[in-house]
């Protein structure tokens, strides 16, 4: 990951809370490292304006969020879950109110979302420095 000097900056990437994953930090489908659940990861980048998104499973990915990185300067950003269990609900309430054949496409449907939108059940911002 290096160190900052004159020509680089840092990105700090905070991911709060307890958690198994470890999240791979992408610049523009470039992996640039992980960070941990429950600290802060600091990524050194070039100076510009960088397009990053964070990856905890194959499936599973933030939306993207472009930072301005500036020379010798520090940008953070932080991950922080979205309301993932109440989405889960939806599907079990629909096949315990409407049976098991309309849960089951609800489920479908649930799965889809998190494949299709990114930031569905993690959502990456950025943050003041």
């Amino acid at each position: 990951m290096g160190t900052a000097d004159g020509k680089n900056g840092i990105l700090m990437v905070r991911v709060a809370g307890p958690g198994r994953n470890r999240y791979r930090v992408d610049s523009g489908g470039t992996p640039l490292g992980w960070a941990e659940p429950g600290g802060t990861t600091p990524v050194v980048l070039a100076p510009g304006t960088h397009r990053i998104r964070l990856r905890a499973l194959r499936n599973v990915r933030t939306n993207a969020v472009h930072v301005d990185v500036p020379a010798g300067g520090r940008v953070r950003v932080e991950l922080r879950g979205t309301y993932f269990l109440a989405l889960l609900l939806v599907p079990i309430a629909i096949a315990v109110f409407f049976g098991r054949a309309y849960g089951l496409g609800a489920m479908a449907l649930f799965s889809a979302t998190l494949y299709g939108i990114p930031g569905a059940a993690i959502r990456l911002r950025a943050v003041d420095a």
